[in-house]
């Protein structure tokens, strides 16, 4: 991770769900609690990253199904799943899942978005394909490491982590491979048995090795199923079935909005008319 100064840029790309699961967490640390607070975070968080980057135009992209991950696998992000079934976390989960409702709506119909989505394709294949065909110095906002694979296919494109406040650089290796060979937990994916991260960058450093490596049955399987799951899926057969949403800012709206859910730290004077100046920016 580098941390360096941001720049502007000409179009911004937020990867919708990882930004909501990052607002579930208060500044602190621990979980938001509250009805609205997720959403809270979530308006709140988008400002500075909005004025640091001045971008002439931001998409934001959600996720579908996997469903060409899961035929190849499907394991695939199974260990994604609750094991405290309490009602405190049942009550808990219900609430981020209506709070998550809100912001796509705000982020479809009020805030200056374009919001993208297909239900049968991860936000990863879109955000990264529109990121990368789209002219202009480009700028990812996500925490998810798997973006690091457009910094290897185009040099407009930098990778902005919100967590850590800076921009991530490429690996001295291809970064497919590596994370084929090492695979993630996060997402499920095995990787090559006995491989670790010194390892695999020996590996792909040393072309002979690897390539020796590939002759053995057992390891060319195991590296071409996680490497099928790592890479991006080709959305081109699909672009036509992408669905766009514009949202058109109005300060009176978001004024009423807030209002509504009563966020009223939000309104007062002079962040209310920062605020809407940033989102009249984009509009």
């Amino acid at each position: 991770m580098t941390i360096t100064q941001q720049e502007p840029c000409d179009n911004l790309f937020l990867d919708g769900y990882n930004l909501i699961h990052r607002s579930r967490f208060d500044w602190g640390g621990g979980l938001a609690v509250g009805e609205h607070q997720i959403v809270y975070n979530f308006l709140k968080s988008i400002k500075p990253i909005l004025e640091e980057f001045a971008p002439k135009k931001v998409f934001f992209i959600l996720d579908g199904v996997p469903r060409d991950r899961l035929v190849l696998d499907d394991t695939y992000k199974a260990n994604r799943v609750r094991v405290d079934q309490t009602p405190e976390q049942d009550a808990y989960w219900a609430s981020f899942h209506k709070q998550k409702r809100t912001i796509i709506d705000l982020a479809k119909e009020l805030l200056p978005f374009t919001t993208v989505y297909h239900p049968d394709f991860e936000c990863d294949d879109i955000l990264a394909h529109l990121a990368i065909t789209t002219p202009g110095d480009n700028v990812i906002v996500s925490s998810d490491t798997d973006f690091i694979q457009c910094l290897d296919i185009s040099d407009k494109i930098k990778l902005y982590d919100p967590v850590r406040k800076g921009f991530r650089e490429k690996l001295e290796v291809n970064y497919t491979q590596y994370k084929s060979l090492v695979g993630d937990t996060s997402d499920n994916i095995p990787g090559v048995k006995g491989v670790g991260k010194v390892g695999a960058i020996k590996m792909l450093k040393d072309y002979a090795l690897f390539s020796n490596k590939m002759k053995d049955a057992e390891f060319k399987q195991q590296f071409d199923h996680s490497y099928q799951l790592v890479k991006f899926a080709d959305v081109t057969p699909v672009l036509s079935q992408l669905q766009y949403f514009q949202g058109f800012f109005s300060e009176e709206e978001l004024e009423t909005t807030l209002e509504g859910l009563e966020l009223k730290s939000m309104l007062k004077q002079p962040y209310f008319e920062t605020y809407c100046k940033v989102m009249e920016r984009l509009s």
